[in-house]
């Protein structure tokens, strides 16, 4: 079954997320058409490799009755039990052959768009600028469990035997298979956004029946894409007790004013309809503790606004650059998960 191949899926609705947030009903004044829930979810360990201070499962699981995905699992050496869970989310950055990958620093070729994944090797160098996007790596290191999956369109959650396959590889193609999987889903009345979290809840399912995790004890982080769907992820999902948001916060108004393509999963049906921008999302996430960072150099004063209304348990890290996630930011955000898991 090909990833793109929408047609002979079957659809619900929110009703079927046991761990949804009901106080946050708004929800589904957007939110109607979602992916069935998997019947059965047995995960299968594939590869396995071992690092100086954790194990590196390859794992797949089943995020759709019939769809089977992969995803990396960091475990500490040395794991007891009732170890905290964090589910760490991939940028975009049109880096479609690089997802979960960048995440534990397995990748090569780092100018934009050309970034690829490598399979896991101790020896393997991460090129110095993608040193900072390897936060799945870091948090392992500090203790916590870890799972990195792929966002679909991204690494080995994108289809690559198709006849036309150079044709979405192509520069003026770069977002035409994302574009094209966003098509087949509003076809269906859901949307990317919908399937991104409908896929985060099962990596939430997932990541909490690994034995050595407490599954109350769950966190997510994530940056730019990432950063986006942990703050919608943490207003949707009652399980993540923690989110951390690196440079993830968008500003609808300022898309509408621009002259760019903004990428797909940003295009929920008749959102602006009320004039709502991401606030909608960032209003729902209290009070579950959440960390927003962002480079001053990259929002905007429109994103700045929406960060700026005082929120229950929301904090905002400002920084002096631009659109990443520096070394020191990153401490804070690794601190920040401790005090609230550990």
């Amino acid at each position: 079954m090909y990833y793109a191949d929408v047609q002979k899926r079957e659809f619900t609705n929110i009703k079927q997320y046991k761990n949804f947030r009901s106080e946050n009903s708004n929800f589904l004044e957007f939110f109607k058409v979602f992916p069935k829930l998997p019947t059965i979810n047995k995960l299968k360990y594939v590869e396995k490799w071992e690092f100086k201070n954790f194990y590196l499962h390859k794992i797949s699981y089943y995020v759709e009755p019939k769809l089977r995905v992969y995803s990396y699992l960091l475990i500490p050496k040395n794991t007891k039990t009732n170890v905290p869970g964090i589910l760490a989310l991939h940028q975009h950055n049109d880096e479609y052959k690089a997802g979960k990958s960048e995440m534990i620093g397995m990748v090569c070729n780092p100018q934009y768009t050309k970034l690829q994944s490598v399979k896991p090797d101790i020896s393997h160098k991460t090129p110095n600028s993608k040193k900072q996007f390897a936060y799945a790596k870091e948090l392992c290191e500090r203790g916590f469990i870890v799972l990195a999956p792929d966002f679909i369109g991204f690494e080995e959650y994108r289809d690559n035997e198709w006849n036309l396959k150079d044709y979405y590889n192509e520069p003026k193609f770069l977002r035409g298979y994302e574009e094209m999987l966003s098509s087949k889903f509003l076809l269906y009345g859901g949307f990317l956004m919908a399937k991104h979290l409908h896929d985060m809840y099962v990596a939430i399912s997932v990541l909490s029946s690994i034995k050595e995790v407490d599954s109350n004890k769950i966190g997510v982080i994530g940056h730019s894409l990432g950063g986006e769907i942990a703050s919608v992820l943490t207003a949707f999902d009652k399980r993540i007790k923690v989110g951390v948001s690196s440079c993830g916060t968008i500003c609808y108004k300022d898309f509408l004013n621009s002259n760019r393509m903004e990428t797909a999963e940003s295009i929920i049906p008749k959102f602006l309809e009320k004039e709502n921008d991401f606030d909608f999302f960032l209003d729902m996430i209290e009070p579950t503790p959440f960390l927003a960072s962002n480079g001053t150099e990259d929002v905007t004063v429109q994103g700045k606004r929406l960060l700026k209304k005082k929120r229950k348990n929301f904090e905002v890290l400002m920084f002096n650059e631009g659109h990443g996630f520096p070394d020191n930011v990153r401490k804070r955000a690794y601190s920040f998960l401790e005090k609230h898991l550990c």
